[in-house]
């Protein structure tokens, strides 16, 4: 098991067992068996517990949760990027919507604090985030970001 997602199991159980959750794109062809569709439609659907999630156009890509966290962590294992030391925030609304992670670097490790070059008191720290929702309201995103810690805001680096 790679080091974020038994980090993972371990602070958030709850929440990490919900997240992986199976899924699938079902396309829908009428509704209610009376009506036919003019465009194709697809549901996202919550295998589990027989229950659907949202209804999408046929653009729609399906990235199960389950996979962009374990992608998430396996890279991090790869590139030995050591996450000991770090502070994660980790939603996963109820119905699946949609699922947030954040991940601080700590003081100790390669991507700890830091100061700005204009004020040595101003410290940052290196952080990732990864936002997705399965009902479109949020596009899958990664993002490296530094937060400054004396203002509590985000700034993309990339």
């Amino acid at each position: 098991m790679s080091t974020l997602v038994a980090k993972l199991k371990n602070q958030y159980e709850t929440q990490y067992q919900h997240s992986i959750t199976p899924v699938e794109l079902r396309q829908l062809n009428s509704v209610e068996s009376d009506f036919v569709l003019n465009k194709p439609s697809y549901a996202v659907l919550d295998t589990e517990n027989n229950k659907a999630i949202h209804l999408h156009g046929a653009n729609y890509q399906l990235i199960p949760y389950e996979k962009i966290l374990s992608g998430l962590s396996n890279a991090l294992d790869e590139y030995e990027i050591d996450i000991s030391d770090t502070s994660i925030k980790f939603n996963l609304s109820p119905d699946l919507n949609y699922m947030k992670l954040r991940i601080l670097f700590g003081d100790t490790g390669d991507f700890g604090t830091y100061s700005m070059s204009h004020n040595e008191n101003d410290k940052l720290k290196f952080g990732i985030e990864v936002i997705s929702s399965y009902d479109a309201s949020i596009i899958y995103q990664v993002k490296v970001n530094v937060f400054k810690i004396s203002m509590c805001k985000w700034y993309e680096i990339i």
